[in-house]
């Protein structure tokens, strides 16, 4: 009997690999690599990748876009850098002034923004520029005004009296030239503006330094004479000082440590120096009667001025305008296209009359007597001054950009007045320390020896410090707050021009 076998299957044969899988079979790569059939991605995959690919196909469209502004500017104004100047002839110089946004700790950014969209595009066309930063608010304003009464002193007779702190050289220099020459250069070079708290800024050191007399004494000599003579810092009486060191632990604020008025004191002779007082006494005995000659006349009118390119500018800052920050870091083709356009229009020279506005700003004074010294009139001082609306006229400049001003910048008065009742609760115990210890009444603890408390002298130069800051703050937040207006003066309707764009026949050529 026979047994049937079923008949053997033939084995089936791999595929043999080709092209480039029969080259890598021979380097370690699993076959099954090669065999495996690609599938879509999970959902969440597909999600993931699909806004990667779309934020960063967006960021690169638009920083390519932004070069392409650029370079497409810089070389519209390109064949300017290539023009012949005379060996003696100067290039156009354009004078930037910038300044610190109300509420930012940061007083470079509008400078950045100047240096990242309009400084590529001057450089193209071979245009020289000078850089004024602010660093403090209401400094820009401070400069420009004490630079104005300069040139106003420098324009005095030679034997005038007010001529003689003037330090001129004898020696020409042919790349210098004139003062006449120099207006002349700055007016050809034009202005720029960085924003409209700048605008504020320069616009009121403008009407300061064309309005105020030029014997004023100094901000600084004047807070030095009104600190020396309040009695905060003098000596008190025995009684007094029993009954202040028993009251110690609760000072009551700006009290002072005694009220013997001493305006001799030797405590502020490091701030006002000699020939300050000296200057201080001859002008009050020059008060009664003063000299028209000592004393020039506030010009009726005010000289050509340079013309003035507005280049707008926002700060954002606080959490609410995370999103504007979003869509503006996807937007910077925007910004490049206006500073390039900004560019180009001061580049290309064509100006304007300034529009002026259809009613003028209350003065925002800028003077050592408007400064509040009471604790509570400072607390409220944000709700007592008015807030100003549409000026009409180029004074509206950007004025849609107040309402980024972050509202903790209302807070400035009050945060002043809590500082300052701070530091004068702490005075008077600051003073019975150096005092005791100066006089030899006690000895230094461990603690005084491993850290000197200050000294009187010490104290007083403090004090001068931080009221002239607390003044320079409340000046600048009273200038530079939302609706506070910008600072207009009738004597420059026909001194002021703008730039504008150019014509688009020219443009276009």
């Amino acid at each position: 009997m026979s047994l049937t076998e079923p008949p053997k299957q033939p084995l089936e044969v791999p595929p043999t690999p080709s092209g480039a899988a029969s080259a890598l079979r021979y380097t370690g790569i699993p076959p099954s690599w090669f065999q495996k059939r690609p599938k879509l991605p999970s959902r969440n995959w597909l999600i993931f990748w699909g806004v990667l690919g779309s934020v960063t196909s967006l960021y690169i469209y638009d920083r390519r876009a932004a070069k392409r502004i650029k370079d497409e500017y810089s070389e519209k104004v390109r064949w300017r850098s290539e023009e012949k100047l005379n060996p003696l002839d100067l290039p156009r110089k354009v004078r930037v002034y910038a300044c610190r946004w109300p509420g930012d700790d940061d007083h470079n950014r509008s400078m950045k923004y100047f240096r990242k969209y309009v400084k590529p595009i001057l450089v193209a066309a071979a245009v020289d520029f000078e850089l004024v930063n602010g660093n403090r608010h209401g400094g820009l304003a401070r400069s420009i005004a004490d630079k104005i009464k300069s040139r106003r002193r420098e324009a005095l007779p030679p034997d005038h009296p007010l001529r003689k702190d003037i330090q001129t050289s004898n020696i020409p220099l042919p790349s210098v030239g004139s003062s006449q020459q120099k207006q002349e250069r700055e007016i050809q070079g034009g202005t720029l503006i960085v924003g409209r708290h700048t605008l504020k800024e320069y616009l009121h050191g403008l009407r300061l330094g064309w309005s105020e007399a030029l014997n004023a004494v100094d901000r600084e000599e004047l807070l030095a004479l009104k600190l020396a003579s309040d009695g905060v810092l003098d000596e008190p009486d025995v009684s007094d000082s029993k009954d202040l060191i028993a009251d110690e632990e609760s000072p009551k604020p700006r009290t002072g440590v005694g009220r013997t008025s001493l305006p001799g004191s030797p405590l502020f002779s490091h701030v006002l120096a000699q020939p300050t007082t000296h200057h201080a006494q001859k002008l009050s005995e020059s008060q009664p009667t003063p000299q028209p000659s000592e004393s020039p006349m506030i010009p009726q009118e005010i000289p050509p001025q340079p013309p003035l390119l507005l280049l707008s500018f926002k700060n954002l800052i606080g959490f609410r305008y995370i999103p504007h920050m979003i869509v503006d870091f996807f937007n910077e083709r925007k910004r490049a296209k206006e500073g390039a356009e900004a560019a180009y229009t001061l580049i290309e020279g064509h100006t304007r009359d300034f529009v002026p506005p259809e009613h003028e700003a209350r003065p925002n004074d800028l003077s050592a007597e408007w400064f509040a010294t009471e604790l509570e009139g400072l607390e409220k001082l944000a709700d007592s001054l008015p807030r100003l609306g549409s000026q009409s006229g180029d004074l509206d400049f950007d004025i849609k950009h107040e309402r980024y001003i972050p509202r903790s910048y209302d807070k400035t008065p009050k945060e002043i007045a809590e500082a300052r009742k701070r530091y004068y609760e702490a005075l008077p115990g600051k003073l019975v320390v150096a005092r005791s210890l100066a006089r030899g009444e006690r000895e230094p603890t461990k603690e005084e020896r491993e850290h000197p408390p200050p000294t009187e002298v010490e104290i007083t130069s403090e004090r001068f410090k931080k009221e002239l800051k607390w003044q320079e703050d409340l000046d600048g937040w009273r200038l530079l707050r939302a609706g506070s207006g910008v600072d207009w003066d009738s004597r420059f309707t026909g001194a002021l021009r703008v730039y504008r764009p150019p014509p688009e026949s020219a443009s276009s050529a």
